[in-house]
C-alpha cells in the first residue's frame, strides 16, 4: 500500500499531539492529587514538576511542607519566587521572620512587602502587612494601628470578605487616627488609583532587585 508523505506528516502530527497530551496528563498528576487531598502523591508529583521549573508546583510544595518542615518550605517558596511566582514572596518572608526578627530582616521584609503590595492586586501582602503593624504576626515593625488599618482596607478592596477585619480595626481608631488613615488613602489615590500604589513611597517594582533582597534575609 502506497502512503503519501502528506499522510505520514499527518500521522506524525497526530502522534506528537497524543504524546503531548500524555505528558500534560502526567504533569497534572501532582495537581490532581492536591485537589483530592492526597498529599503524599501530591508531594511526589509536584516536587518533580518544581525541580523541572514549574513555579506553581514549587509554590504548592511550600504550602504542603510549611507545617512539617520550615526549611523545606522556605526552599520551595524561594524557588517559586525565583521562577516568577511573586505570590510565594510573602510566605517566604513570613517564615524568615518567624526565625529572625532582627532589625535587618525586618527592614528587608517591610521594603519587599510594601513594594509587592503596591504592585500586586492580591490580598496576601496587604494582609501580612496589616498583621505585622498590629502585631498579629510576631512583632517586627513598631505597632501602628492606622497603618495596619490601611493595609486591611487595601486587602478588603481586593476581596470584600476581608472588609470585616478592616471595620473592626477602624472602630478602635481615634479621630486623629481616622484623619491620618484618610490621608493614606488620598495619597495612594493620587499616585495611580487606590489599588495600584501605596502612600509610603515604596521603591519601584523591580523583580530582580526584590529577589536580591530576599537572598539577604537571614
Amino acid at each position: 500500500m502506497k502512503i503519501s508523505w502528506q499522510r505520514i506528516s499527518a500521522l506524525a502530527v497526530v502522534a506528537a499531539v497524543v504524546l503531548a497530551v500524555l505528558i500534560i496528563r502526567h504533569q497534572e498528576a501532582g495537581y490532581h492529587a492536591i485537589l483530592h487531598q492526597d498529599h503524599d502523591a501530591a508531594r511526589e508529583g509536584l516536587a518533580r514538576l518544581a525541580e523541572g521549573g514549574d513555579g506553581t508546583a514549587a509554590y504548592f510544595m511550600g504550602h504542603l511542607t510549611r507545617k512539617t518542615s520550615k526549611p523545606a518550605a522556605e526552599k520551595w517558596y524561594l524557588k517559586s519566587a525565583q521562577l516568577g511566582q511573586d505570590r510565594a514572596i510573602p510566605w517566604y518572608v513570613q517564615l524568615k521572620l518567624q526565625a529572625d526578627t532582627g532589625p535587618e530582616n525586618c527592614k528587608i521584609a517591610e521594603e519587599v512587602l510594601e513594594r509587592l503590595e503596591s504592585k500586586a492586586r492580591t490580598v496576601v501582602p496587604a494582609t501580612f502587612l496589616g498583621d505585622m503593624y498590629l502585631h498579629r504576626i510576631k512583632g517586627c515593625f513598631a505597632k501602628d494601628m492606622v497603618r495596619g488599618a490601611y493595609y486591611y482596607y487595601r486587602a478588603g478592596q481586593v476581596d470584600k470578605r476581608l472588609n470585616g477585619r478592616y471595620q473592626r480595626v477602624l472602630k478602635t481608631l481615634t479621630r486623629s487616627g481616622r484623619k491620618r488613615l484618610d490621608g493614606f488613602k488620598k495619597a495612594a489615590a493620587k499616585k495611580a488609583g487606590p489599588l495600584d500604589a501605596g502612600p509610603f513611597d515604596a521603591a519601584p517594582w523591580d523583580y530582580a532587585a526584590v529577589l536580591e533582597s530576599l537572598s539577604k534575609l537571614q
